[in-house]
């Protein structure tokens, strides 16, 4: 753009302007599942406290990403023993869902419901 040849305020403001509109124009990067829970992702004192590591457990990677917005899979059945953190890659997946696809509130309310019954015995610490 030429800005030569406009007031100091006009100038600075178009330089603003192409500065955010590139910025908000370009696309966010495709973030999986496991990548938005190690960024994102803290963990209560109760469990292991501070940032969720998939490196931890990296049996859950394959499960949680194919739970990922761009994933080509449509449903998942995922088969597991006791205690092996299922309930956690499950709350990693609705942090995912909730900050990348912001739905309806009955969605989240539902949840609640679901938590409340007694079906999920551990909380979800943000």
């Amino acid at each position: 753009m030429d800005y030569l040849n406009q007031p100091l305020h006009l100038k600075q403001a178009q330089i603003l302007n192409d500065n955010t509109s590139s910025r908000s124009l370009k696309p966010e990067p495709q973030l999986t599942v496991s990548g938005w829970a190690d960024t994102y992702r803290k963990l209560s004192t109760k469990a292991s406290s501070g940032a969720w590591k998939t490196s931890r457990a990296p049996y859950l990677k394959e499960f949680m990403d194919s739970m990922s917005v761009f994933h080509p899979c449509t449903d998942s059945a995922f088969m597991k023993g006791a205690q092996i953190g299922g309930s956690e890659a499950l709350y990693n997946t609705i942090g995912y869902v909730v900050d990348k696809m912001p739905l309806p509130d009955y969605a989240c309310d539902a949840y609640e419901r679901y938590r409340r019954s007694g079906s999920v015995s551990k909380g979800f610490s943000q």
